[in-house]
Parts: C-alpha cells; structure tokens; sequence
C-alpha cells in the first residue's frame, strides 16, 4: 500500500482532537480549542514519525506514554505533575482502546485500506472522506457528551469563593442543566446573586454593580476598571445574543474540594430554586 504523508498527518491530527476532548471531558479540563488545536497537530508529526520509524516492546510504550505528556501539557492547563500523570494515563488509555478497535475492525473486514503499523493507523480514503468522517464523529461525540451531562440530578453544594484575602460564602444548586461556558477558554460558569458577591468587592465595584440589570452588562463593565471582569455571550428564553457579567475569582471551593477553571456570572436579580440556592453550578 502506498501511504501519503498528508493523509496519514490529517487523519492522526483529527483522531488526536476527538480523543484530547474525550480526555478533557472524562478529566475534567476546560478545552480551550487553539491549544487542543496545537496539540492535535503536535500528535499528527509524532504519529508521522512512528509510523516511519516504529518502536516496538517495552520502549515503544514508553515513547506512546512520553509523547501522550507532550499532548497534555499542550493542550490543557496542567499545575500539577500528578495532574499530568493522571491525564497521560487517561490519554494513553483511550489511545491504546481506540487503536485495539481499530486493529479488530481491521482483522474481521480485511480491509487492504487499513494499516497500522508503529501504533498509528493509516486509512487510505479521500480528504473529502475523511472531513466527513471527523465531522460524523465531533457530533457524535458531542451528543454522547450532552446526555452524559444530563443524566445527573441536582444537588445542593456549600461553595466558598475567594478574590483576593476576601472570601464569600453561597449556598449553591449543581444543575447538569447549566451549560453556560466561556467561549473562549471554555471555562465552567457558575452564576451567582449579585448580592452574594458584596464581601469580594471594591467599593468602587460595588457602585458599579448596584445598578447592574439584565440588559445592562456593557455598560456596567465599563464603569469598572479592572481585568477581573468580563463579558459572556448567553442565550436565554426571550433573550438571544445577551452578554453576561462575570469574574475571575482567585480560589473557589465546592464542598471543601477545589474547583479549577471556574467563573462567576454575576445575577442582577435574585435565583429561584426550590432549595433556596444563590447560585447554580454546572
């Protein structure tokens, strides 16, 4: 079989992105999509490269589990090593998962189109095909992702924020139904009564947000001048293309655990729950 470099790169860079999804939403990372971008490409020259130049035994686990670090630290904010090892591990698991099914798959068709050789498998179709494919798989993914999330039942959570040496405390509602994430970063955001919020602010901050709306976001952000602030687009009913007030605290917990790569969006109003929760996690 002839194997063509750009296929073998493109189809291993969109395999690599599908599978550092899988791993940033089984582990809990925000995927931030420059940086999972990045890594994806990373993954597709070193996949290059085993395919080439395979390393067999003990030695070529060792270079899948090196190279599965590599993709981590590139595609996710990572402060600790255990928290390093820890995604590695999960990468190197749901690599070595994908790459058995795809060797089962292979045997029982016997498929001329299929190779795989160092580890990494080389599929010989159309770019055109392969587009699709990915594209078949992303929504796919995406749909499993979103039922997983709701399955869950809301609960009850004593959560304790932090800006500065300031602290606060609210009584909040896990609601697998808030999906509201930064675009950007995709960040969690963890809506909270603007009230509660009072102990963690500047006077100065305070006075802005006094006269803070539901519709007034812009306005009020720019009276405040400080880069803890920030502006999320949200759809709500009877609102679309609205933006939300946020900030980002220094520290959060949730239940006495810490919660990482989590924003506050600020509620002008107050949250009806019926638990009598102040704010909503998702």
């Amino acid at each position: 079989m002839v194997v063509y470099l750009d296929i073998l790169f493109f189809l291993n860079f969109g395999i690599n992105y599908l599978l550092l999804r899988c791993v940033g939403r089984l582990g809990g990372k925000a995927c931030f999509v420059p940086r999972l971008l990045l890594s994806a490409a990373l993954g597709g020259l070193l996949a290059a490269v085993m395919f080439f130049a395979p390393a067999q035994g003990l030695w070529g686990l060792f270079i899948k589990a090196l190279c599965c670090l590599l993709l981590c630290l590139a595609a996710f904010h990572i402060s600790t090593p255990g928290e390093a090892l820890r995604l590695s591990l999960l990468l190197l698991s749901v690599t070595m998962a994908m790459g058995g099914g795809v060797m089962a798959l292979t045997a029982l068709s016997g498929s001329q189109r299929v190779r795989v050789q160092g580890g990494v498998p080389y599929v010989h179709l159309p770019m055109s095909t392969l587009l699709l494919s990915f594209g078949a798989a992303y929504g796919l993914l995406s749909l499993a992702f979103s039922a997983k999330r709701g399955e869950g039942k809301a609960a009850p959570a004593r959560v304790k924020i932090r800006v500065g040496d300031r602290w606060a405390e609210v009584h909040a509602l896990r609601d697998t139904g808030n999906l509201l994430r930064d675009p950007m970063s995709q960040k969690r955001v963890m809506v909270v009564e603007k009230s509660c919020l009072v102990p963690l602010l500047s006077r100065e901050e305070r006075q802005a947000l006094e006269s803070l709306r539901g519709d007034n976001g812009p306005e009020v952000f720019e009276r405040i001048h400080s880069r803890r602030f920030l502006l999320l687009p949200y759809q709500a009913v009877g609102q679309s293309g609205a933006l939300l007030l946020a900030m980002k605290p220094d520290k959060i917990l949730v239940d006495g655990r810490v919660e990482k790569e989590v924003l506050i969006g600020i509620a002008p109003g107050r949250i009806s729950t019926p638990q009598g929760c102040q704010a909503i996690l998702g």
